[in-house]
């Protein structure tokens, strides 16, 4: 499957999308949706450098926490 396809796939589901329109959509198992989700967002973690700031703790796409 090409990685556009499993990057749509994945947005569309994070967008709020049903997994069971989305995985009709793209023609494949719901067993194989939810593991093209897990290795299209591990795969995003590890190129993207996400952090989200809430007051004075920024919070990592990793989960790290660290407070200022």
């Amino acid at each position: 499957m090409p990685a556009s396809t499993k990057l749509s796939l994945t947005l569309r589901w994070l967008a709020g999308g049903s997994y069971l329109d989305i995985s009709l959509s793209h023609y494949v198992s719901i067993s194989s949706f939810y593991y093209i989700i897990d290795r299209t967002i591990i795969e995003l973690r590890a190129i993207l450098k996400v952090e989200f700031k809430f007051n004075n703790v920024r919070v990592w796409a990793t989960t790290r926490v660290r407070v200022l």
